[in-house]
């Protein structure tokens, strides 16, 4: 038996090395193949790994900055409509100042040509009348009397009063 075994080693043995080097160099060639595509697949999943990682870290930073701008955004629309609420509430004051001014204005102007008709003082009570219109006026308004002025203006009425009520005792 064992020479048959020899003898069919020798005749297959040529053979199946043969095909045992054939198919050894395959599979060495084919792994090397596959060696050199498993390569280049695990540094392109490297380099695309990296980039995944650079691109979703610009995204977060993105959308910080996004969050931000729309935190920014909400206040200065905020910040708007309140100024706007202050301004339509001071103009409507300011309108409601004005026309209580002009109707004070024309009361005064009413008096005035009453008083003036029958008052041999009228000229007095005519400078009192400028003077108190005078410093009526809102200290909003640009040609508002300040600081010196306004004492001066001040004193200035007093000394009218003054010289209305001499000019009664004169008449009476």
């Amino acid at each position: 038996m064992l020479k048959v075994f020899r003898i069919a080693m020798t005749v297959l043995g040529s053979a199946g090395l043969i095909a045992v080097l054939t198919l050894t160099y395959t599979i060495w060639r084919d792994s090397k193949v596959d060696s050199i595509a498993y390569g280049e697949t695990k540094a392109l999943l490297s380099t695309t790994t990296d980039q995944l990682k650079e691109a979703k870290a610009e995204n977060t930073k993105l959308t910080d900055e996004i969050a931000e701008l729309r935190r920014t955004a909400d206040g200065l629309r905020q910040r708007l409509l309140t100024e706007e609420t202050d301004n339509r509430y001071n103009k409507r004051l300011l309108d409601e100042s004005l026309a209580k001014t002009k109707a004070l204005d024309i009361q005064l102007e009413q008096m005035s040509r009453l008083v003036k008709a029958d008052d041999p003082c009228s000229p007095i009570r005519l400078q009192i009348a400028e003077i108190e219109k005078i410093l009526r006026r809102p200290s909003y308004d640009a040609y508002a009397p300040q600081g010196e002025q306004r004492e001066h203006l001040a004193t200035n009425l007093n000394e009218k009063y003054k010289t209305l009520n001499a000019c009664f005792g004169a008449n009476n």
